[in-house]
């Protein structure tokens, strides 16, 4: 964890700078998914949520389904089940059925 803390530290402002930078955008996100990816398997997913965020803010749109689909996992696993059912009844009508979240 301490190394993607690191990475975001020092992404973070350059994507503050330059948010049309692709790479430093790309690079971002992949930091923000990898801490999320490892705070779940930690079991640390009210910590994971916040790290899902921003890889949603910094996907684009078509491509968000993904990232919203792993924060709502993570929401229902942390005992937000409010906010993860709200998430699951939004993704359901792009085509996000049961099969989707099953694999």
């Amino acid at each position: 964890l301490p190394w993607f803390e690191k990475a975001i530290a020092v992404l973070r402002p350059l994507y503050q700078s330059e948010p049309r930078d692709v790479l430093t955008r790309r690079y971002l996100k992949n930091s923000h998914t990898s801490r999320a990816v490892a705070l779940d398997l930690l079991r640390r997913h009210a910590e994971a949520v916040a790290d899902w965020d921003q890889v949603v803010e910094l996907t684009a749109k078509a491509e968000q389904p993904n990232g919203r689909l792993m924060r709502a996992v993570s929401r229902a696993l942390a005992g937000q089940l409010p906010e993860a059912v709200a998430e699951a009844a939004e993704l359901w009508p792009m085509g996000w059925d049961g099969g989707s979240w099953y694999d």
